[in-house]
């Protein structure tokens, strides 16, 4: 009779079945992060990018835009001047995903963007010309780490 009693109450898991269940949890956790972050590291770098080329192709439009009507483009350094027309309309153009104040540009004589640099937080994308071909080149990564082209 004792024998049928122990049986009934015997329910659960025994240690050793939870510690193999922990051990396999954690080798597919191990294995699973990486590849996660990986991905997550992708993502970020994709969308900085898109919007790097946002900012990239406004700024082209907003120069354009000050040629074709000939109103003169206000540009001190490397960014339009403040208050000017041009940073106006560049700015109403970029809100409210990306803050105009933290992107850098220049031009060379010939009117063509050379550079320009979108900081976003931590991050930064970096777009600029080959000296070579001419073709447009996107770097993103830490601003601490972007260095603009020789």
């Amino acid at each position: 009779m004792k024998n049928k009693k122990t049986q009934k109450n015997k329910k659960g898991f025994t240690l050793i079945e939870i510690i193999v269940v922990l051990v396999i949890i954690a080798i597919l956790a191990a294995a699973g992060i990486p590849s996660m972050m990986n991905f997550i590291g992708q993502a970020r770098s994709r969308a900085l990018a898109a919007e790097g080329r946002t900012c990239y192709i406004a700024v082209q439009a907003v120069y354009n835009e000050m040629i074709m009507t000939n109103a003169g483009v206000s540009i001190s350094g490397n960014a339009f001047t403040t208050n000017s027309k041009d940073e106006k309309m560049l700015s109403d153009m970029l809100k409210p995903d990306i803050d105009f104040s933290k992107i850098t540009f220049s031009y060379d004589a010939n009117n063509v963007l050379q550079w320009l640099r979108y900081d976003s937080g931590i991050y930064s994308v970096l777009y600029y010309r080959d000296t070579v071909g001419g073709n447009l080149i996107v770097e993103t990564g830490k601003s601490a780490d972007m260095t603009f082209p020789a």
